[in-house]
């Protein structure tokens, strides 16, 4: 159990589970941490909603109900504020526990996935500042790979060049040089 629950907290990986007998829930001690709640909290069926918070607390409760109607798993990401504010993006998994041919509960795991969703972000951000650099520089400035076929190119060498950027990926370096001028140097 010890290493469960290390193994857990490391990976920020919580487990969870639902006995429609007693409507009992089960939450490992990540599963809390996650939430940000202490694990003497008492996590019941009807305030788990509130709990996640936001529409994201009644699409996931839904979500639970009709995983124990259907059976289907599920598989859902969203966000939620735990109780002294901090936003977590959180991955949920749950499948159904059958016994004879029944759907008698859910089983599932929960991932804090904020990390992930943050390093996305700030690569987007990053990437729009290259974008953004890179399209207004009044320099000409191209990609090409190893062999000189074009990956891409600003506006202003397109300009330089008189050609659209489509027309440009679609060419290599060399055919932008006079063959004969290549050949003499």
């Amino acid at each position: 159990e010890f290493v469960l629950n290390q193994s857990q907290r490391i990976a920020k990986i919580g487990s969870w589970e639902y006995t429609r007998s007693g409507a009992a829930i089960f939450w490992s001690d990540e599963m809390f941490s996650i939430f940000g709640l202490d694990t003497s909290f008492d996590v019941k069926t009807h305030n788990l909603a509130e709990i996640i918070g936001g529409d994201e607390g009644r699409l996931v409760v839904d979500s639970i109900g009709n995983l124990v109607k259907t059976g289907a798993p599920l598989d859902l990401t969203f966000r939620t504020r735990t109780p002294i504010g901090y936003m977590k993006w959180l991955r949920l998994y749950a499948y159904p526990i059958n016994s004879e041919n029944e759907i008698t509960g859910v089983r599932g795991i929960c991932h804090d996935i904020t990390y992930y969703k943050e390093a996305e972000e700030l690569l987007r951000a990053s990437d729009r500042k290259y974008r953004s650099l890179f399209e207004q520089a009044s320099d000409a400035i191209l990609m090409t790979d190893l062999t000189g076929n074009f990956l891409d190119a600003n506006t202003s060498f397109c300009e330089m060049l008189g050609y659209s950027r489509q027309e440009l990926l679609g060419m290599n370096l060399l055919s932008l040089v006079d063959p004969v001028e290549l050949q003499q140097r």
